[in-house]
């Protein structure tokens, strides 16, 4: 009977034993797909994340190249800007300088306009003193 008792014992000990096995072998698969799985997945979140920065960068692109060109456009125009604002000191200058030979011109002549004033005074003057 104890033999039989041993026997049964050990049947169960190796039925456990094998169930525990398979039950490990399974749990042992699970974790073998969950590991693919996880990894394909971490492919595709890889890749996506791949496409979507070159999304990014190519849609960013014409906005830095239109920057680009309107920097340089700004560029040029400021240069356009300063040429103007040179030319037109430069035009102040003259401008200030013809100023000051109009109004010497003015003084002249009223200083000739009086004298020839004087003159036709005199004239008017004598003219008469002929006449008389």
């Amino acid at each position: 009977e104890a033999e039989a008792v041993v026997e049964r014992v050990s049947s169960k000990r190796e039925r456990t034993k094998a169930q525990h096995a398979a039950e490990t072998q399974a749990l042992q698969s699970t974790l073998t797909q969950a590991k693919e799985s996880i990894a394909a997945d971490e492919a595709i979140v890889s890749e996506d994340e791949k496409k979507l920065e070159a999304e990014m960068y190519e849609s960013t692109q014409p906005e830095t190249d239109s920057a680009r060109e309107a920097e340089a456009e700004m560029s040029k125009a400021q240069a356009v800007v300063e040429e103007l604002e040179r030319r037109l000191e430069a035009a102040r200058a003259v401008l200030a300088e013809k100023t000051v030979i109009h109004a010497t011109a003015v003084k002249v002549l009223n200083v000739k306009r009086e004298g020839f004033s004087k003159q036709m005074a005199k004239l008017e003057a004598r003219k008469r003193r002929v006449a008389e």
